[in-house]
């Protein structure tokens, strides 16, 4: 009823006569849409039930009002929409793009046509504005004085198609979205856009106008030029918003409509820095294309960053070859020229080179690239070289190498460097690990680290990393559920390859060797093609294991050869095998009777007491193993496990028992009591895990 409907006076009446009770209903809520959706079909559909994704679907178009929520869900049926079929229930097509039932237009038509002339001219030009519209900007579309539009505004609050925004406020608002809707769409084509040009020229006129508003209106009344700037602005917007994916779509339909040729190089750049925070292929194909317009541009500058950018982008794609040389070339084409762009491609020539195991020349470039950044004061050079830095291990103590890595993610955080901010926090963590920092502090940190990225717009791709560094944690307290569930995340995103040996464990613990075959085809197939350390080192290693217990000794040899010729004579690399990786490379070697490894594990650089305690167990353990030692090899897998403990490492030492259990019992071997106490603890990890093929083995060793 409007508000000078005669029935409202009967009813003050009645109220004050204590007479009736008002009862005011407010909009359903989702779940009591899903119950009036539930109730209108359970009179022939009483087991009817209703997902989630549906009942948002339908509240999302009718806002929670009882009278549109039923039209549409009839309107459903009559169009076939949703339907049932015996045997399979209640099933829909896709309602996105779903007519506004003719129930409901009607019903808002009958109030539009209740409105004069003048008044219907008005709100058709409030439809064009949108769903909520100033009292200003829709004065100046629609060409109304004020004591006009204030009438025109009255009618529309009358009629129930309107509502007030706050008291000290000029905003209004349509009441429901459909109805808004129906307004605009009995509009001819040719009206739409000449109001929308009014708007528009509306809006272009006030200070600080919403560019993407902006650009909205001008596309829609079909002046293309006009909104070039507009998107690229509202591109820009977005960007710095840490909306990446909107950010995109203006971009791109800036680029559709057609960019001078001063300007694509620019956008494309921005283009590829948006993409690479969530898509990655997309990110590496825009900032290529962005290089060649800079090439044609002769800007040396601006394709040093965009070879930058690619290289980054081919490295979390695990394309290492391509991604060191786009690096090198990012540096070469500004042929010494001290800029910014020199300082950055420096930073991340250094990560490169620290992602390849070549510590002392990343440190080098880490240096130099410090004192660059400094000297321009460019705090991305900076923050990412103090994080390469602190993760090449120079010569300082942990506690230094770990200084230097929350210094670049202070810089990192301060000036909004999400992606930064993510590497710093992945490679932090690692650090935390070794020196045995509490679980709980170091769970708090990661987490911190990727809720701080997701509220800075960073996705998947980008939070890969810290996300591979969680699932380890949750590997080593046995919650290997929860690990899963980030390997999931991890899974994706452009970079799932991160996430294939954590599965590979979890795999192999629960389903035993011959479930897991196609993962490590998989990951080798993976190392071959990417030749980086990171992800060839611990596939040879798993490869070498697997092939042994698959009874192909000859192969499992033979990637133990490859893993050695790998490895070569660099130091940094062997060291990569400290943690999780010696002892499955110690395992594979009981399996194969290869005794070269413990000479082997003398070249990892220790970093920190409770690493070094953890290797010399590690070491022991092997020459035991390999000396078919039994009795001895217990006690030092007894210290393993202790060593473990210290530094929260659970993991491998189960790992080494439950192989041990494998391989001793394959070759024959008896274990005495003194196992009796690495078998316990090893069962209580794998009980918690859930790992049925290790506790089936455990079993075997009559522990």
């Amino acid at each position: 009823m409007h508000r000078r409907h005669p029935l409202l006076r009967t009813l003050a009446e009645l109220q004050r006569e204590r007479l009736v009770a008002e009862i005011a209903l407010k909009r359903l809520t989702p779940d009591e849409t899903r119950e009036l959706i539930r109730a209108t079909f359970a009179p022939t559909h009483p087991t009817i039930t209703v997902s989630t994704e549906f009942r948002d679907a339908i509240f999302s178009r009718s806002e929670g009002n009882p009278f549109f929520t039923e039209e549409l869900l009839k309107a459903l049926v009559e169009s076939g929409g949703i339907y049932y079929t015996e045997g399979q229930g209640w099933d829909r097509k896709p309602i996105g793009e779903l007519e506004i039932p003719g129930s409901i237009r009607e019903a808002v038509r009958a109030r539009f046509e209740r409105l004069s002339s003048e008044a219907r001219t008005t709100l058709s030009a409030a439809a064009v504005i949108g769903h909520q519209f100033s009292f200003e900007l829709l004065r100046t579309a629609a060409g109304a004085d004020e004591r006009t539009l204030e009438s025109h505004l009255r009618e529309f609050i009358e009629q129930q198609l309107v509502v007030e925004g706050a008291a000290d406020d000029d905003e209004y608002a349509f009441r429901h979205a459909l109805t808004r809707e129906v307004v605009y769409d009995d509009l001819l084509v040719r009206e739409r856009k000449r109001v929308h040009r009014a708007v528009a020229d509306a809006l272009a006129a006030m200070q600080n106008a919403e560019p993407a508003v902006l650009a909205h209106h001008l596309l829609a009344a079909g002046d293309r030029e006009r909104a070039i700037p507009q998107l690229i602005a509202a591109g820009d917007r977005a960007l710095r918003a840490d909306a990446p994916r909107e950010a995109v779509a203006h971009y791109e339909r800036a680029i559709d409509i057609g960019l001078p040729d001063s300007d694509l190089a620019s956008v494309l750049e921005q283009l590829a820095e948006a993409y690479h925070l969530f898509d990655i292929p997309q990110s590496y194909r825009a900032a290529m294309e962005a290089a060649g317009a800079y090439r044609e541009r002769g800007d040396r500058h601006g394709e040093s960053r965009m070879f930058r950018l690619a290289s980054r982008d081919r490295w979390l794609q695990g394309e290492g070859d391509e991604a060191r040389r786009l690096a090198q070339d990012a540096i070469d084409i500004l042929e010494g020229e001290e800029t910014v762009e020199l300082a950055r491609a420096t930073a991340h020539l250094a990560t490169m080179r620290m992602t390849g195991g070549q510590m002392a020349e990343a440190n080098t470039l880490s240096d130099e690239a410090i004192e660059l950044a400094r000297r321009l004061n460019d705090p991305w050079a900076e923050a990412n070289a103090l994080i390469t830095k602190g993760s090449s291990f120079p010569g300082e103590s942990l506690e230094q190498s770990l200084s230097y890595m929350k210094a670049g993610i202070d810089i990192a955080k301060r000036h909004g460097l999400a992606t930064t901010f993510s590497r710093g926090a992945n490679n932090a963590l690692m650090t935390m690990n070794v020196l045995g920092r509490p679980k709980v502090e170091r769970h708090a940190w990661i987490s911190e680290a990727i809720r701080w990225g997701q509220a800075h717009g960073l996705e998947r791709s980008q939070l890969a990393f810290p996300y591979a560094q969680w699932a380890w944690l949750d590997i080593n307290d046995a919650n290997f559920d929860a690990a899963e569930a980030k390997l999931d995340v991890i899974a994706s995103s452009d970079t799932g390859r991160l996430g294939s040996g954590q599965r590979l464990v979890i795999a192999l613990a629960r389903y035993g060797p011959e479930n897991v075959r196609p993962l490590v085809q998989r990951l080798t197939e993976e190392a071959e093609r990417i030749g980086d350390a990171q992800v060839s080192i611990p596939a040879a290693a798993f490869a070498a294991v697997l092939h042994g217990i698959w009874d192909e000794l000859a192969v499992a040899r033979s990637w133990l050869d490859r893993l050695e010729t790998r490895l070569g004579g660099n130091d940094a690399l062997v060291s990569t095998l400290a943690g999780v990786w010696s002892p499955i490379v110690t395992s594979a070697a009981f399996l194969c009777d290869d005794a070269r490894w413990p000479e082997v594990f003398e070249r990892i650089t220790v970093l920190g007491p409770l690493q070094a305690r953890h290797q010399a167990a590690i070491r022991a353990h092997a020459h035991a193993l390999l000396a078919r030692d039994m009795p001895h090899a217990a006690e030092t897998l007894v210290a393993l496990w202790d060593a473990g403990a210290a530094l929260g490492y659970d993991f491998p030492s189960v790992w080494v028992t439950t192989f041990d259990v494998y391989t001793a019992r394959r070759l024959g071997l008896a274990l005495g009591a003194e196992w009796r106490v690495p078998v316990a603890r090893a069962r209580t990890f794998a009980e918690k895990a859930k790992a049925a093929w290790w506790l089936e083995e455990l079993a075997k060793s009559g522990y």
